[in-house]
């Protein structure tokens, strides 16, 4: 019985755990793109240069950074994708964070001098 060897690969000199080795980085390289993806919310490019393109990435991470450090350092409640659609809503407006973190007050109800009040036993 004759053992053939297959290959998806043309590289014939690297072994078996190098090239394995290698799919596994790319596959972290596609984790690293998947993650901008989801995450920095790029809906276009600006420019089709390389560098255009590099330094508008550059800047969403830094964003994200910025924003991930203040939502880690505040302890903040809300979601962090929350914050970070809050923020480019007041992102010209100058208020503290808080007021733009805090749940909206919730309306009190004036009860009506001509509704019927129903008082129910234990409550």
């Amino acid at each position: 019985m004759t053992c053939i060897r297959t290959s998806i690969t043309n590289d014939f000199e690297r072994s078996a755990q190098q090239i394995a080795d290698l799919y596994k980085q790319r596959w972290q390289i596609e984790l690293f793109f998947k993650w901008i993806k989801q995450n920095l919310k790029i809906k276009r490019f600006l420019a089709k240069n390389p560098k255009a393109i590099r330094l508008q990435v550059i800047t969403a991470l830094i964003a994200y950074v910025l924003l991930h450090t203040l939502h880690r350092q505040r302890r903040i409640a809300t979601p962090l994708k929350r914050v970070a659609a809050l923020t480019t809503n007041y992102l010209f407006n100058l208020c503290d964070i808080n007021q733009i973190i805090k749940p909206p007050d919730k309306p009190k109800h004036q009860k009506n001098q001509n509704q019927l009040n129903l008082n129910f036993p234990g409550h």
